[in-house]
C-alpha cells in the first residue's frame, strides 16, 4: 500500500484491523491453514488512459481446508493512478461469485 489513508475492509477473514501490522498477521495465520492453493486468471482485461488504468479479471481459487477441497470462483477489479512517472495501485476489489441455491 501506498498510502498512509489506505482503508482496508472486507476482508479474509473478515475482522477490523488497527493497524496494518495486525493486518499482516491475521491473513498469515488464516492462509498458513490452507494447503494445495492454486489461483488462476482468466480473462484479463487491461485499459489505460493515463494517469489512469485498471485491470480486470476472473478467478478461480482452490485449496484444501480441513482436508477439505474448496472452490471458488470470482472476479476482481484493479484501479491505477500514474504519480511522478510511477504507477501506483489506488484500489483494489474482488468479490466471489454469488452460489447460485440448487432448487
Amino acid at each position: 500500500m501506498f498510502a498512509d489513508e489506505a482503508v482496508v475492509f472486507g476482508t479474509e477473514p473478515p475482522s477490523k484491523f488497527s493497524d496494518f501490522k495486525t493486518f499482516e498477521n491475521t491473513l498469515q495465520q488464516y492462509f498458513s491453514q490452507m494447503s494445495d492453493v492454486s489461483f488462476m486468471t482468466s480473462n484479463i482485461q487491461i485499459e489505460v488512459f493515463e494517469p489512469v488504468a485498471w485491470v480486470t479479471s476472473l478467478f478461480l481459487w482452490i485449496y484444501r481446508l480441513n482436508g477439505e477441497e474448496v472452490r471458488e470462483t470470482g472476479r476482481w477489479t484493479e484501479i491505477y493512478l500514474e504519480r511522478d512517472g510511477d504507477w501506483k495501485l489506488a484500489h483494489f476489489h474482488a468479490s466471489r461469485d454469488p452460489i447460485v441455491p440448487s432448487f
